[in-house]
């Protein structure tokens, strides 16, 4: 699974719109062969075979294979902000802000069990090359954060760990949450969401709210 293209068709030129179906072939046939062989075991003249593309053709668009896990991983956040918003176009304006971050969890959680099949041979060695490693995901941070400032404002949080903070802690528990959920094959899809759902409950304490759901 990989990013579709959202261009329609005669938005682009000829040749841009050939670019573009270049690099998603490149992707989408790397990352077929990260869930068939692994990434280690995959070469550059393996993906560029696969997507019936030149050696060179692949160095146009990407300058080490690293770069594929990088591109997968932008698409897989922008999939998660998507849905994150779709959660709240449909959420009560009355609900808690708790229910919300609530909500925002559940659905990391689904997405992830959903895709766990491309995420673990994807996100694994991901985890492991990238610098620094499990990187902050700044755009979900600020979205706890934004959450977490509006409870504070109207009386649901307290103040005393910033909405800044507050946000960054729940977004690095997800992301550690996912590394080891990728690191155990063993580990079953119900503990990855339980381990969101404790992670949730640890930081909305923190800033005392309740751990219990509000309705």
């Amino acid at each position: 699974m990989g990013p579709e293209i959202t261009e329609r068709p005669g938005a682009l030129g000829r040749r841009a719109q050939g670019k573009l179906l270049a690099r998603r072939r490149l992707l989408d046939s790397a990352v077929d062969l990260f869930v068939e062989k692994g990434y280690d075991s995959t070469k550059i003249d393996d993906i560029a075979q696969r997507a019936g593309l030149a050696r060179a053709t692949f160095f146009k668009h990407f300058q080490h294979k690293q770069d594929l896990l990088e591109e997968w991983s932008a698409w897989h956040r922008d999939r998660v902000e998507r849905a994150l918003d779709a959660e709240d176009a449909a959420r009560a304006a009355h609900d808690t802000h708790a229910n919300r971050l609530r909500s925002y969890v559940n659905t990391l959680a689904g997405i992830c069990v959903a895709e766990r099949s491309i995420l673990v041979p994807v996100l694994t060695p991901w985890f492991r090359l990238s610098h620094p490693p499990a990187r902050d995901d700044c755009t979900l941070a600020a979205r706890f954060a934004d959450v977490f400032e509006a409870g504070m404002k109207a009386g649901e949080f307290t103040t005393e760990v910033s909405a800044a903070e507050a946000g960054r802690i729940l977004s690095d528990l997800y992301l550690a949450a996912l590394r080891r959920w990728c690191g155990e094959s063993d580990r079953p899809d119900e503990a990855f969401a339980d381990d969101l759902a404790a992670a949730l409950t640890v930081v909305l304490r923190g800033v005392g709210a309740a751990g219990r759901s509000d309705h």
